[in-house]
């Protein structure tokens, strides 16, 4: 978690909070009240996102492998924080709870959390003049398209996410990433 903060400062982690209490009772108003739930605090977001990133690296199959006492289990995060809280947070996480009207697009939730990757990453880390440049296209989410009636899909256009990733080649440490939503009729838009 220490160095995952040379990245993500404790203000962006304190936004990531404000924004998930937030939407948890914009949420609450609208669907009824969740007598589980209390409003997270910042302890309790780092050992989230310690849980969440400690998963990513270890390949588990899914974040809740920590609890499960199979192959994947670990105890010692399962202390950390409850399945049960873990999965409230999850619920309700949010980095950017409410759209804003000047936004223009659909990434505009997480652009907080990438602009402060990209200034951790402009402070922390000098590259070697050597550098490689990738550009993945991402396609929609499978399952949110397979949940969509056909009239729905005519409708609207299929999006996809182009990520531009800028990586030092000698040490492999990523230098800049730039998110585009890119749709298949128009071209890319930055």
């Amino acid at each position: 978690m220490d160095f995952f903060q040379l990245f993500v400062p404790d203000n962006v982690l304190k936004n990531m909070v404000v924004q998930t209490n937030m939407y948890a009772k914009k949420f609450q108003e609208r669907f009824g009240s969740d007598g589980a739930w209390a409003d997270v605090t910042l302890a309790e977001m780092k050992a989230f996102l310690g849980c969440v990133i400690s998963t990513s690296t270890s390949h588990c199959e899914s974040v809740l492998s920590i609890w499960s006492g199979g192959f994947y289990s670990n105890p010692s995060l399962a202390l950390v924080m409850s399945q049960a809280r873990f999965e409230k947070i999850l619920k309700y996480f949010h980095v950017v709870a409410f759209r804003s009207s000047q936004t223009t697009h659909g990434l505009y939730k997480v652009q907080p959390f990438l602009d402060s990757l990209q200034n951790g990453f402009d402070s922390a880390f000098r590259p070697s003049q050597t550098q490689v440049l990738h550009e993945p296209l991402i396609d929609e989410d499978p399952v949110f398209i397979a949940t969509c009636t056909e009239r729905e899909l005519r409708k609207r256009k299929k999006r996809k996410f182009s990520l531009w990733v800028r990586q030092c080649s000698s040490t492999g440490f990523i230098i800049q990433v730039s998110p585009g939503l890119a749709l298949e009729a128009k071209g890319t838009v930055w």
